[in-house]
């Protein structure tokens, strides 16, 4: 039996993740490749996290800080707030491939690969000073 989800329970979705808890976004150092190997099974754990970033190693993004549209779906996504992490003293830990979101209790809610990462590009080197902005969208898909 195939599982399909209506455009209306997309929304809804959205809605009682974006707008009912507090989820924290950080910077990933995986390859594509790498995260094709963990399939649809890949978890937090699995992920190579970035440190040494500043404000903080993830941000908090709270429930007021998104909009979430009528209709919402793929087409038509739930957006948030950029983010911004720069590298500290001695650059960020790794090379970055994108970001990951999480929930609260540490659930692994999606990832975003950097658009040259996606087109099997290199990983974006983070030296001293340099900063990494994440523009946070999610489609529910």
């Amino acid at each position: 039996m195939a599982d399909y989800v209506p455009n209306v329970g997309e929304e809804e979705m959205m809605k009682r993740i974006l707008q009912h808890s507090t989820v924290y976004v950080g910077l990933m150092g995986n390859s594509k490749a790498n995260l094709a190997g963990f399939g649809e099974g890949v978890v937090l754990g699995n992920l190579t996290t970035i440190t040494n970033l500043s404000p903080s190693n993830e941000i908090a993004v709270t429930t007021g800080q998104w909009t979430i549209p009528t209709g919402a779906s793929a087409g038509n996504p739930a957006t948030g707030p950029s983010v911004t992490f720069t590298a500290a003293a001695g650059g960020a830990s790794a090379a970055v491939s994108g970001y990951y979101v999480r929930s609260g209790t540490n659930v692994l809610l999606w990832l975003g690969l950097h658009p040259d990462v996606e087109a099997d590009g290199p990983l974006k080197s983070m030296p001293e000073g340099a900063t990494y902005t994440v523009d946070l969208t999610f489609a529910g898909e």
